[in-house]
C-alpha cells in the first residue's frame, strides 16, 4: 500500500500532538473525523452552549449510534444528560470515560455537578477541586463553582478563598462579576440567595 504524502504527514501530525499531550498534560479534545461527523459535532457543542438540550441529545445519539466508542461524543452526551436532569445516568458515562478522555477538566467539572445536584456535596466539591487544578475555562468555573458552594453553605473564609483565587487565577475570566458579587456579600455580611455559578 502506497502512503501519500498529506497521510504521512497526518500521521505524523497525530503521533507529535499525541506526545506534547501526554508529556504537558495538555486538556484538548482533537479529533480526525470526516467532516459530516464534525460538523454534527458542531451542531451538537452549538445546541448544548444555547441550551438546546434535547436537540444535542439527539443528534450525539445519532452520532454515537454509527461511531459507539467516541469519547468525545459520550462525554458530550453526558454533559447532556446533566442539564436534561440526569445526573445518575451523566455520571455513569462520565466515571467509565474518565481515563479514556481527553478532556479531563471538563469531565471533572460535571462529575462535580452531577454529584451537587445528587446532593453528595463532600465528592462534588472534591471533583471540582481536581477540575480546579487545570488552568482552562472548565478549571476556573470549576473554582468559581466551590467558591459558590462554600458561600451557599455559610463558609465564609472558604467561600472567599475560591473566590479570591479565581480572581487571581483567571483575572479576565468569564465569571469575574459573580467572584466579585460573592466577595462583596461577604464584605458586607449579606448573604445573597440569588449567586449562582457559571453552568446554571
Amino acid at each position: 500500500m502506497t502512503i501519500t504524502t498529506p497521510q504521512l504527514f497526518m500521521e505524523i501530525f497525530q503521533k507529535i500532538t499525541f506526545k506534547l499531550a501526554v508529556k504537558f498534560g495538555l486538556a484538548i479534545i482533537i479529533t480526525f473525523a470526516s467532516p459530516a461527523s464534525a460538523l454534527q459535532k458542531s451542531r451538537a457543542q452549538k445546541a448544548i452552549s444555547n441550551g438546546r438540550y434535547l436537540e444535542a441529545e439527539k443528534i450525539l445519539k445519532k452520532m454515537l449510534a454509527k461511531t459507539p466508542k467516541n469519547i468525545h461524543s459520550q462525554t458530550l452526551l453526558a454533559a447532556t444528560k446533566f442539564h436534561l436532569g440526569k445526573p445518575r445516568a451523566a455520571l455513569k458515562i462520565l466515571r467509565k470515560n474518565f481515563y479514556k478522555s481527553a478532556n479531563k477538566s471538563y469531565n471533572l467539572y460535571y462529575q462535580g455537578l452531577c454529584y451537587k445536584l445528587l446532593e453528595k456535596v463532600k465528592k462534588s466539591k472534591r471533583m471540582l477541586q481536581y477540575a480546579a487544578k487545570y488552568l482552562d475555562a472548565y478549571g476556573a468555573r470549576a473554582t468559581l463553582e466551590i467558591s459558590v458552594i462554600e458561600y451557599h453553605q455559610r463558609h465564609s473564609i472558604r467561600s472567599r478563598f475560591w473566590a479570591t483565587k479565581y480572581l487571581n487565577k483567571f483575572p479576565s475570566g468569564a465569571q469575574r462579576k459573580i467572584a466579585l458579587r460573592i466577595l462583596r456579600s461577604l464584605d458586607i455580611v449579606d448573604y445573597n440567595p440569588k449567586i449562582k455559578g457559571a453552568t446554571y
